[in-house]
């Protein structure tokens, strides 16, 4: 075998031309495909790093209108007390962390969990403790845990943060340990974790408030099924009980932990793993093209060994050894490649990509990269081996065509497979940029073009619980806002559109109650100061603005959208009608006037329909919704030049306002950029594949062409010598490129149609068997390899017949 491996080196370095091509050609394939599956492999197949995590499953209430709500810390409790299904349940809610006393005041994503979360997760620390159940008992003091990426970024590592007091939310909290590396929550930020004591919190008697995500750990033989049909039970019992704050509530929804932190990205990631793999396949059928046209070339020398006493096993190791020198070499520059090019995909990636700190080139990825590395070189180098190690001495010293031509068929059977395969590659992205196209252009209900956003995160004493106190400050900061130059109008929300948060509110109408009260009305809810729309873009349509006699003392109003008239009161003006709505004042709900009707938003994603909405006067936000407006106070500035040229600016009025309030900076569009985030990366990722693949198929193509013509030239010699003018001889060599084009176009269409319902899903305002996108795939392809195949055909018109007869 070291025999062989000499003589495969002394090979490739009699042709390094061939050699690079080659090598080159299998690291290109290899890195991409390592690339995508170490990521895939860290967010998709890698377990979570928690204790048993295949027992673990995240709890969503549910609703009448969608499957994804919380549950109130009450009915948290009631479900804990009575399920026989689970060993334990903890509760926890995403905040907002705002850090004080260590310089510049910080607005830190975090949680607010119950301390067994994390021996329920089986979760052990980097450094110190993780909390206990001592520290989720009256009285205890305040305790919280950074996340390890947080503790680096900020405290450079610094041990001595474990046991140190610091400020969050106003409140002082001891620092007990930091969380391992890889801990993560799915589908938000862990910077910091704070133990929250829900059984002495002061909403932990209204069953109206749901804000709570659960955790559960399945008793040993539990299956999810099993622990969903008692959770049901419990639910249904609960709403029996309590009708007035659950009837709507419909049953809860158990979801893997493991599919929960995956979210929306399995179906893109495997579209891109495919993709890779399709891109990998095409790489090895280039491959086996070129060895293919080497080992005719070479076939003379392998049957004088033959003819000298070489068996048929000699010879198929000797021939097969290149393959495996080629990908192993180009295995070791794609591997390296990948390391190198990692930090570039994941810049491109979204930032709510999850598992993203823990995508590297580990030994798994570097044991899949060996495993295609050695499948490569055997399926690259299997064919022509085989082919050479059977060559008949005989047939090949008498020069005979059979086996050239033989070899020219195998070769064309390659190059129409990698034209298959780049043509389903061409109209995934083709779908995929018309449906970015289509995204793009659909008007969100909203203009942010250069408008600028503040979010304040509010902390202390001052504002807990201090209704007047926080809209002061609301009315002070955007008062300052509105001043600076070029600033055209300033105004307050506490949720952007298309920012992946939302609040909802329960609502009746007077004039018309519910058959039932599982028939109660939902729609989003913002609470906004006058200007919003305004500053916004969202055009009123109806009726009026908020004002600032619409105060605490003033008339209770509220302002509806387009969508959420359409739905209640069809073809009935509903300007001057009431809304009854419950938010937790007092036992009975508030009466609202409607004053006014805005343009719809997508509050979501780009391509959901609008979801109804109502706006609430931010001068009545009443106590009990303070917890979930004052951590994130969303000032917007519309200004007539670069939004973040005020950057500087707001942060010196906030500092002046109030010097412990955290502030986050940006655009609009930059706060909305996520939205579009997961397309772009997808097609980003599958443009590359397919550009690449276009390159390695056209090459091949070209490559069959032009040894078709070199084996045919006695054959075109003989043709022109009899008559046959330059117009036939080019149409003779094009004739046979166009049967293997169309050959490998219309396998592609069949398998693109074939994957089409796996794209579907993915794909905005366009059809999966897009007629427009396949014929355009279908003609830029066509013209592509024609004009691949124009050069060989030119040299065959230009052969001298002398030439190509004087061996004769």
């Amino acid at each position: 075998m070291l025999s062989d491996l000499r003589y495969a080196f002394r090979s490739l370095a009699k042709s390094p031309g061939f050699a690079c091509v080659a090598i080159l050609t299998v690291a290109l394939g290899l890195a991409s495909t390592t690339a995508i599956y170490s990521v895939a492999n860290a967010v998709i197949f890698r377990p979570l790093p928690f204790k048993d995590d295949a027992s673990l499953a995240w709890i969503w209430s549910t609703r009448p209108d969608r499957n994804r709500a919380f549950f109130s810390i009450p009915d948290f409790f009631d479900l804990k007390r009575d399920n026989k299904t689970v060993t334990d349940l903890a509760a926890l809610t995403p905040l907002g962390v705002t850090l004080t006393g260590l310089g510049e005041p910080e607005r830190v994503p975090g949680w607010g969990v119950s301390a067994n979360l994390f021996s329920l997760l089986g979760a052990t620390p980097h450094l110190g403790r993780l909390p206990q159940a001592v520290d989720d008992t009256p009285g205890a003091a305040p305790v919280a845990v950074f996340g390890y990426g947080y503790w680096q970024r900020r405290f450079g590592g610094d041990i001595s943060v474990v046991g140190r007091v610091v400020t969050l939310n106003g409140i002082e909290h001891t620092i007990v340990g930091i969380l391992p590396p890889a801990f993560a929550i799915p589908n938000w930020d862990t910077d910091i974790v704070m133990v929250q004591p829900f059984a002495t919190d002061p909403r932990r008697t209204d069953r109206s408030l749901q804000f709570l995500r659960a955790i559960a750990r399945l008793k040993p033989g539990v299956t999810m099924a099993q622990a969903q049909a008692e959770f049901m039970a419990l639910n249904a019992r609960l709403v029996q009980q309590y009708p007035d704050t659950n009837a709507t509530i419909t049953a809860p929804r158990f979801v893997p932990l493991r599919e929960k932190a995956i979210g929306n990205y399995r179906g893109s990631l495997l579209l891109l793993l495919g993709a890779a793999g399709a891109l990998l396949l095409i790489m090895c059928a280039n491959l086996a093209g070129l060895l293919a046209a080497r080992a005719l070339a070479r076939q003379r020398d392998a049957a004088l060994c033959a003819a000298l006493g070489a068996s048929p096993a000699r010879l198929l190791r000797t021939h097969l050894a290149e393959g495996f020198v080629i990908a192993a070499a180009g295995g070791m520059a794609g591997v390296l490649a990948c390391a190198w090019g990692l930090d570039a995909l994941l810049a491109l990636a979204p930032a709510d990509l999850p598992r993203v700190s823990e995508v590297s080139v580990d030994l798994g990825v570097l044991a899949v990269a060996l495993g295609c590395t050695l499948l490569t070189g055997l399926g690259v180098g299997l064919a022509p081996a085989l082919r050479l190690s059977r060559v008949a001495p005989q047939d090949v010293l008498k020069n005979s065509s059979t086996t050239a031509t033989s070899r020219s068929l195998f070769r064309a059977l390659l190059v129409a497979a990698q034209l298959a395969l780049c043509t389903a590659l061409l109209i995934g992205t083709g779908l995929l940029v018309r449906s970015l196209r289509e995204l793009l252009s659909t008007r969100p209900g909203f203009d942010s073009a250069s408008v600028l956003t503040a979010q304040v995160a509010l902390a202390g004493a001052t504002y807990r619980g201090n209704a007047p106190a926080v809209v002061t400050f609301a009315e002070e900061f955007t008062r300052r806002l509105a001043v600076l130059p070029g600033v055209k109008s300033a105004s307050l929300t506490h949720v952007l559109p298309l920012t992946g948060i939302n609040t909802r509110s329960e609502y009746t109408r007077p004039d018309r109650g519910p058959a039932k009260p599982s028939d109660t009305l939902s729609a989003a809810n913002r609470f906004v100061l006058e200007n919003f729309f305004a500053t916004a873009g969202i055009p009123l349509l109806a009726g009026r603005d908020f004002r600032a006699s619409d105060n605490a003392t003033g008339r209770a109003v509220v302002i509806i959208d387009e969508a959420l008239a359409r739905r209640d009161w069809p073809g009935v003006d509903p300007i001057g009608k009431s809304i009854r709505i419950r938010d937790g004042v007092s036992p009975e709900p508030r009466e609202l006037e409607i004053v006014g009707i805005v343009g719809p938003t997508k509050h979501f994603s780009l391509e959901e329909k609008s979801t109804p909405a109502l706006y609430l006067p931010f001068r009545q936000v009443q106590r009990a919704s303070l917890p979930f407006v004052v951590g994130r106070l969303v000032f917007v500035a519309k200004t007539d030049h670069d939004p973040l040229a005020l950057s500087e600016s707001a942060r010196r009025e906030l500092r002046a306002l109030d010097p412990n309030a955290a502030v986050s900076l940006r655009s609009f569009d930059e706060a909305i950029a996520w939205a579009r985030a997961p397309r772009i990366f997808n097609l980003y990722l599958l443009g590359f594949f397919s550009a690449t693949a276009v390159l390695l198929a056209v090459l091949g193509l070209y490559a069959v062409t032009a040894q078709s013509v070199t084996a045919r030239t006695r054959e075109l010699g003989i043709r022109i010598a009899l008559g046959a003018d330059r117009a036939r001889i080019a149409r003779l060599v094009l004739g046979g490129t166009a049967r293997l084009t169309l050959a490998g176009i219309a396998g592609g269409l069949a398998l693109a149609a074939l994957l089409a319902p796996l794209l579907a899903r993915m794909l905005y305002g366009v059809g999966a068997f897009d007629a427009l996108t396949y014929g355009a795939v279908a003609a830029a392809l066509a013209s592509i390899t024609f004009l691949a195949a124009w050069l060989p055909a030119q040299r065959a018109t230009r052969v001298n017949p002398i030439d190509a007869l004087r061996s004769e």
